[in-house]
């Protein structure tokens, strides 16, 4: 019996795990990378319209991040009326949390605000005062890990995202037990299922957590004004329950999807940036586990400038590119087909294809 070995070592944002002789390993070369899309665009002809949709669409930004706080109310309301209801919002819950922390994300990147407009930074206010005490992350920490994500993008030591734990798949095994096998060390890893739960709240600056204060204080008691102390317990409840459950487990499913684990064998060897970033089929189950245009992350990788608003009128122009248009086409759904997700997942995607 044949067995496949996938040797990853390093938790999304937690503490990395890494082999003796990491330093000797090879990266993708980030800037000469984006330099050679960057080129591929002006080629195509298409300079002047990417430098357009890199302008801030802050109308809308704004509308998703007041629709998924609604969301939130709406769902923990609900909890508050009756417990039972949980068992069908805990799916939008999520949702909406995965969401705002995309809105933390486009904030880190400057994405929300423009900032040519000569006005503050009111991306850095959104983030340290509303998304980043929402999700319990300090905004600033959140920045420069995320900055190390994309500068040092699969290198190890460097990028705190790659993921590296063993998994030992055989050839008999089904498509569910495989994929079980790869999700189960990242959903059952303390360490990042604490990420999921309390965020940064046991590593926040001073500051950081001064902020993450005044705004849960400021939300309880509005809650204690108009519905009783009780309508609190349940509302953090609700939503601290939420996170260690289903966000949790969508976030490791997306955290699996955007970037594909690294062979042992292969960790030293060069990899591209659109090998080693994945575009995501665009179906009915992106709006739960991609939210807000998300699952272009090959997109995101080679202009992170594009605000995730813009991304799909970007992602249509990148198609021209032959290079984007092969590498974004891989897939057309997340579960079924021989085109899936789930099979790439599992290292059974056709090679032929």
């Amino acid at each position: 019996m044949k067995t496949t070995t996938k040797k990853n070592r390093v938790s999304p944002e937690g503490t990395q795990r890494l082999p003796d002789n990491h330093s000797q390993t090879r990266s993708i070369e980030v800037a000469t990378e984006v330099r050679k899309w960057k080129l591929q665009v002006s080629d195509n002809g298409l300079t002047a319209a990417f430098k357009e949709l890199e302008k801030p669409n802050t109308v809308v930004s704004l509308f998703w991040i007041a629709r998924n706080l609604l969301l939130l109310v709406i769902c923990a309301g609900l909890f508050y009326w009756n417990p039972l209801t949980s068992l069908l919002t805990a799916p939008f819950t999520a949702r909406a949390i995965r969401a705002l922390g995309n809105q933390v994300h486009d904030a880190s990147h400057r994405n929300i605000f423009d900032l040519r407009s000569g006005i503050r930074n009111w991306n850095n206010v959104i983030g340290e005062w509303l998304l980043g005490p929402v999700m319990l992350y300090d905004f600033n920490s959140y920045i420069k890990g995320h900055m190390k994500h994309h500068g040092g993008l699969a290198t190890l030591g460097l990028d705190p995202d790659i993921l590296c734990y063993p998994v030992h798949i055989n050839d008999d095994d089904s498509i569910l037990i495989a994929f079980w096998k790869v999700y189960k060390p990242l959903l059952l890893d303390k360490q990042i299922w604490m990420k999921s739960l309390f965020g940064d709240l046991g590593g926040m600056s001073k500051a950081a957590l001064l902020r993450t204060t005044i705004f849960w204080a400021g939300l309880g008691g509005t809650i204690a004004f108009l519905f009783g102390p009780t309508a609190i317990v349940s509302v953090v409840l609700y939503y601290f329950l939420n996170r260690a459950s289903f966000y949790h487990a969508v976030k490791c499913f997306a955290e699996l999807s955007d970037h594909p684990h690294r062979d042992e064998p292969n960790l030293k060897a060069p990899i591209t940036m659109a090998a080693y970033t994945r575009t995501l089929p665009t179906t009915w189950v992106s709006w739960f586990l991609y939210p807000e245009n998300d699952g272009w992350h090959l997109l995101h990788h080679v202009n992170p400038g594009v605000p995730m608003p813009n991304l799909g009128r970007v992602h249509n122009l990148m198609l021209q590119i032959s290079e984007y248009q092969a590498a974004a086409s891989k897939y057309d759904s997340f579960f079924t087909g021989p085109k899936s997700l789930i099979k790439d997942l599992i290292g059974r995607y056709p090679s032929t294809l």
